[in-house]
């Protein structure tokens, strides 16, 4: 009886054993299902936009360009407009003045653009054959920081010159200049040519006093004698106007 006994115990003994063996198998077949291999890795960034500290300021003092009235050295009113347009003559004269300055973290480059839409101008073409020339009384001076870049310029010539102009600044570079164009009509002693290379005093030139009133008269005049010349003139321009634009934009590469 006794046998038995110790016989039943020790079959449920076994199978105890075997049920927890089942599990332990269980559970680490189970574990290497879901098993697989994993790498991470983490990161953080942030950024803030770039800073633009260019200005472009025009104006300033003396600096209205064409004006209603005029004064000599000595404050006497010489041109007045009859009226609120603004006038030009000989004798007068003016500027316009433009500064840029700032700092960027890009790199940037200042330039100049100008249109035109008409300029004072007298057409002449002689009589007796010949290339037709112009007398555009207005001559335009270009100086950056007080210096001259450009003089005695027309206004198709100063648009040119300006457009040529290309000023690369690199990221963080500190950049400032002044720009200032003057003009002016000469009032006296000057002769027209139209090589530009030939002496303005010389007395074999069109006088720019003959030229000056056929502007101021305004009308179209034909044939007319000047010296010793015969010159069909044109209808003369009597108005001047143009849009000047000076622009710092942002560029990809820097020389």
């Amino acid at each position: 009886m006794q046998n038995r006994e110790n016989a039943g115990k020790n079959k449920k003994t076994v199978l105890t054993i075997a049920i927890a063996l089942l599990l332990v198998l269980a559970l680490a077949l189970g574990g290497f299902t879901f098993a697989r291999y994993i790498s991470q890795g983490s990161g953080s960034d942030t950024a803030r936009v770039a800073k633009w500290g260019f200005t472009v300021e025009a104006g300033g003092d003396n600096a209205a360009g064409f004006n209603t009235q005029y004064a000599n050295d000595t404050s006497e009113v010489i041109v007045r407009a009859n009226g609120s347009s603004k006038v030009v003559a000989p004798g007068t004269s003016g500027q316009f003045k433009f500064s840029i300055s700032g700092t960027a973290e890009v790199a940037a480059e200042v330039t100049f653009s100008l249109a035109y839409t008409s300029d004072i101008g007298l057409p002449l073409t002689p009589s007796e054959g010949g290339e037709a020339i112009t007398y555009n009384p207005i001559r335009f001076t270009l100086n950056k920081d007080n210096s001259p870049v450009e003089e005695d310029l027309t206004l198709d010539q100063l648009k040119t010159a300006l457009e040529e102009i290309r000023v690369e600044v690199k990221p963080n570079e500190s950049y400032t200049a002044n720009y200032t164009i003057t003009w002016a009509w000469a009032f006296e002693g000057n002769y027209f040519h139209a090589d530009e290379s030939v002496d303005t005093t010389a007395e074999n030139g069109i006088s720019c006093d003959v030229l000056d009133t056929l502007l101021g008269q305004g009308k179209n005049y034909g044939t007319v004698e000047i010296g010793d010349t015969y010159y069909t003139v044109g209808t003369p321009e009597t108005d001047i106007a143009f849009d000047l634009t000076v622009s710092v934009g942002q560029i990809n590469d820097v020389a």
